[in-house]
């Protein structure tokens, strides 16, 4: 009957050993000071297996050990496995409190780097754009600068060019009119009532070496020496020379048909002989005509020129006055715009460094995350793994004091036959 329950033992525990597959690696610490522990742990610690235990215990291992101290032995046994599971629960509970704790940190710190590289990133971005956009605006306000420089440079030469002329035909202007003046004078010692032609003596030696149509040929060539004496009156050479050769230049620089028409008339009237030489009213005052409209136009001529000046001058001070207007403001935008761009670089850089300082943040908690969720998901494999096999060994542990009691009690029950067969022999 023994060995036919410890065959049934040796069969229960194999059929365990293959279920479970598991090997008891340890005993609790206060229970290796007993005797009986002693060879229990000693049996455990070599990686025995359940079959081998049952075997090692089915010859003879607990034959000499009370039953009371058998039973206590395996319920200390199963307590202090319990125990250890609640230790390993509680240790499990705080590390995952650590595990939650440290994940959501490092999350936490992943989230705002990527967030502040995000918007690193944005402000990076718009800076970027707008610091085109103002290079932009700054070369376009230089090119209209040098464009507004050299347009009043040349406005500053055309009003030098104008008022240079201006200045020639006032210098003209000037000529023309103290021309006029003489001519003036001699006309009026032309002046003279009539008279017998010989009631003054005159001496005269004339000299006349061409007189040609100045309307054709431009160039007159006369030499007057004469001295005409008339009643109070002497008409100096020099003087018609001078009238002469003034009106002569006035049609060179002018070609005007009332020089024409003074000169062919003054000039016949010298070139008469003298006792021909009659001065006739009539020329006189044609004479005075042609000299008052010469000298009319030459006054209207030269109001228009000032005219012209005045207004040239205006056009030229209202020029520059717009275009520096417009320099000042370009000047003042150059300056906003350098300012903006120094901005937008300032803006750049600090964005640069947020978006490395970030990245590696990122990196670096990453990394730690990372670790944390091996080291966590670790805990939890070996939590697993540890209660797996204290369950194993309570298993474990339960299977053999069942077997126990069983054994036990077969023993008692085998005690108690052998003394009924004594009593009936006897």
């Amino acid at each position: 009957m023994r060995r036919t329950f410890g065959l049934l033992a040796v069969i229960l525990a194999a059929s365990i050993a293959l279920t479970l597959g598991f090997k008891i690696r340890a005993l609790p610490a206060s229970l290796q000071s007993r005797p009986l522990e002693r060879q229990l742990k000693k049996l455990i610690g070599k990686g025995t297996t359940e079959l081998e235990l049952v075997e090692t215990l089915n010859k003879g291992m607990l034959a000499a050990k009370p039953q009371a101290e058998v039973f206590a032995l395996f319920e200390r046994l199963i307590a202090e496995v319990n125990q250890e599971q609640v230790s390993a629960d509680e240790l499990q509970e705080d590390q995952e409190k650590d595990c939650e704790a440290e994940i959501e940190y490092r999350s936490g710190n992943i989230h705002e780097a990527q967030v502040t590289i995000g918007r690193a990133q944005e402000a990076k971005g718009s800076c970027d754009v707008s610091l085109i956009k103002n290079e932009n605006i700054l070369a376009i306000n230089l090119q209209v600068q040098q464009n507004k420089d050299r347009e009043l440079s040349s406005l500053k030469e055309i009003r030098e060019q104008q008022h240079t002329l201006f200045l020639e035909r006032r210098e003209n202007h000037d000529f023309i009119l103290e021309v006029i003046e003489g001519a003036y004078a001699l006309v009026k010692k032309l002046e003279k009532p009539k008279q017998e032609a010989n009631a003054t003596e005159t001496t005269t030696n004339v000299t006349t070496e061409t007189v040609t149509n100045v309307t054709e040929t431009n160039e007159t060539a006369t030499t007057v020496t004469e001295t005409v004496t008339t009643e109070n009156q002497t008409l100096n050479v020099t003087e018609v020379q001078n009238v002469t050769a003034g009106l002569l230049h006035i049609y060179t620089i002018a070609r005007r048909p009332l020089v024409d028409a003074l000169i062919k008339h003054m000039t016949s009237l010298l070139a008469r002989p003298h006792d021909e030489r009659t001065v006739d009213p009539e020329d006189v005052e044609k004479l005075h005509d042609l000299l008052d409209q010469l000298k009319r136009s030459i006054e209207d001529e030269f109001r228009r020129y000032t005219v012209e000046e005045e207004d040239g001058v205006s056009a030229y001070i209202a020029q520059v006055h717009d275009i520096q207007g417009l320099l000042a403001e370009l000047s003042a935008q150059e300056a906003n715009v350098k300012r903006f761009i120094a901005e937008f670089h300032t803006c750049i850089e600090e964005n640069v460094i947020i978006l490395d300082s970030e990245t590696t943040r990122l990196r670096r908690n990453s990394l730690l995350l990372e670790a944390a969720q091996r080291m966590c998901a670790s805990f939890q494999e070996e939590y697993k793994i540890s209660s797996a096999s204290r369950a194993s060994s309570i298993q474990l542990y339960n299977k053999l004091l069942e077997w126990i009691r069983e054994y036990f009690k077969q023993n008692k029950d085998a005690s108690a036959e052998g003394l009924q067969g004594a009593a009936q022999n006897s």
